[in-house]
């Protein structure tokens, strides 16, 4: 539009006619009004020279537009709420925390206790949803201490509470079609959560196996508050007197990549991989490469010198530091693209490293 900077995006097309053709342009991300746009330029980036181009029934589309919503209908019976459930507003039910449970979801059975066992230093979680009868506006989930062998204590402030958190996902990265408010990640509860009339909202206890407490059955309860109205569900831990094994030979992580300023982000590095490591992960698919201010080239003599202060080292460094057993998994092509800008690289007698 006049007087607007320009928005760019791109595509690749094939020789002949290219059918369903589509230009993804930035701006539709944010759902720009592309309304008032005064002129659409085309121009080959490659190859870079001149050439004729036909396009027949030109359309606008929204990017939300391009993909299909994808609906959880419950189509299993729920249990039929007792007298006390339906005084308390909402029905407590417990379940498998790999079990996929949309808001919804109807309860399926009853919680009568949360029972779990861990591992000295592995985490464990205790995992069960709420269903509400009406709408509830202040739940709050309360652990006590859990007491065991000979009067020894699991102090519940080191047990982390957390609720589910639902994000609409595509099926597929290449698919048009995407689930509506799928559980997609158990974020910590810092505050009272608010559940809809009808609707199932997900919780879990994470515990982690202390090594300083004798083992033995540890037992206490976590209460669900409701405004005025609780329930009390007993919790049972049985600790273990051993660590498990790290596994060998197998890459447990996750994509990782860091934003935001160089002042903020090597703090925030070394908490995503300390928390990545406290939970067990043993890599890191890493979404981001070496810094081409680490790289020289001068015509066939290639020296990548890593005695900088970037982004990469720093991850490197305190990926090292950290202890994760295996390598990084190095999902971008940075590296590559700064090195190499143009031809093939160099013979590798003629690489030096520093």
């Amino acid at each position: 539009a006049a007087g607007r900077p320009g928005i760019f995006g791109g595509g690749n097309l094939k020789p002949g006619w290219n059918r369903n053709w589509s230009v993804n342009l930035k701006a539709l991300r944010a759902e720009a009004d592309l309304a008032h746009a005064k002129s659409l330029l085309l121009y080959a980036r490659m190859p870079r020279e001149d050439m004729v181009l036909c396009i027949d029934n030109l359309r606008w589309t929204s990017f939300a537009a391009r993909f299909k919503r994808l609906e959880y209908l419950e189509t299993a019976d729920g249990v039929a709420p007792s007298d006390a459930e339906r005084d308390r507003g909402f029905v407590a039910w417990g379940h498998s925390p790999l079990q996929v449970v949309f808001p919804a979801s109807r309860p399926q059975g009853r919680l009568e206790a949360l029972r779990g066992v861990v591992a000295q230093g592995e985490l464990e979680s205790l995992t069960f949803s709420l269903h509400a009868l009406r709408d509830l506006g202040d739940v709050r989930i309360v652990l006590a201490d859990l007491r065991g062998p000979g009067g020894a204590v699991l102090p519940a402030a080191t047990a982390e509470v957390r609720t589910m958190r639902y994000l609409d996902k595509r099926v597929t990265y290449s698919s048009d079609q995407y689930y509506h408010a799928m559980p997609s990640y158990l974020a910590t509860l810092t505050a009272p959560v608010a559940i809809p009339a009808g609707r199932t909202q997900t919780f879990d206890l994470l515990f982690r196996g202390p090594a300083d407490l004798p083992p033995g059955r540890y037992a206490g309860a976590v209460t669900v508050q409701a405004g005025s109205q609780s329930q009390a569900i007993p919790v049972e831990v049985l600790l273990l007197p051993w660590r498990l094994p790290e596994a060998e030979g197998l890459l447990y992580g996750e994509y990782y990549r860091t934003r935001g300023q160089p002042a903020e982000w090597r703090e925030r590095l070394r908490a995503d991989l300390a928390d990545m490591r406290r939970q067990g992960m043993t890599s890191v698919g890493l979404c981001f490469g070496p810094d081409p201010t680490s790289y020289r080239r001068d015509g066939e003599r290639f020296t990548i010198d890593f005695q900088g202060d970037t982004l990469f080292e720093a991850f490197m460094e305190t990926y090292v530091e950290l202890g994760f057993p295996g390598p990084v998994i190095l999902l971008a092509d940075s590296g590559q693209s700064a090195a190499f800008p143009v031809g093939s690289p160099p013979p590798s007698g003629d690489m030096q490293f520093q």
